[in-house]
């Protein structure tokens, strides 16, 4: 299997002057199906939250094919448009599913290692290396959708 990842639109453009990273929500299909069972909040009352900010994801999967992280040596330049290119994920494989009350999901993916270059102060130029990174998550989650209330029967 070779699932389209990169099937995407655009984000909207946001000025973030604040200490706190800005959080795009994700686009792509592949990541998007089945999601709901990393977010925190219950399915019924999801639409419904008041906390600011929304539910809790545990899980962003924009941070799955991102920039690499490089670790570039003093007195090497390298272009800054390099250091932000998106990495290529090797494969991913998502399984989720419920089977009565018992809800579940998991998730793995892995990138490819992804290389620059840059130029030393004398004018050589040099290949800077990152080391793909590999995510994994699972969820188990049981939900009592009885409504007994307190001194039925």
């Amino acid at each position: 299997m070779n699932p389209d990842f990169g099937t995407v639109e655009s984000d909207d453009v946001v000025v973030n002057l604040t200490a706190f990273e800005a959080f795009f929500p994700e686009k792509r299909t592949f990541f998007l199906e089945g999601q709901d069972i990393f977010n925190t909040s219950p399915r019924a009352s999801a639409q419904n939250f008041q906390g600011p900010g929304g539910p809790i994801i545990m899980l962003n999967t924009r941070r799955i094919g991102g920039s690499a992280g490089y670790q570039i040596p003093t007195g090497m330049e390298v272009k800054p448009t390099d250091l932000s290119q998106p990495t290529e994920l090797l494969g991913a494989a998502k399984l989720t599913g419920q089977n009565g009350n018992l809800r579940y999901g998991a998730l793995v993916a892995s990138e490819d290692d992804s290389e620059i270059r840059g130029t030393l102060s004398d004018g050589s130029r040099v290949d800077v290396q990152a080391s793909g990174r590999d995510f994994t998550i699972g969820r188990f989650l049981y939900e009592d959708t009885s409504s007994k209330v307190a001194g039925d029967p």
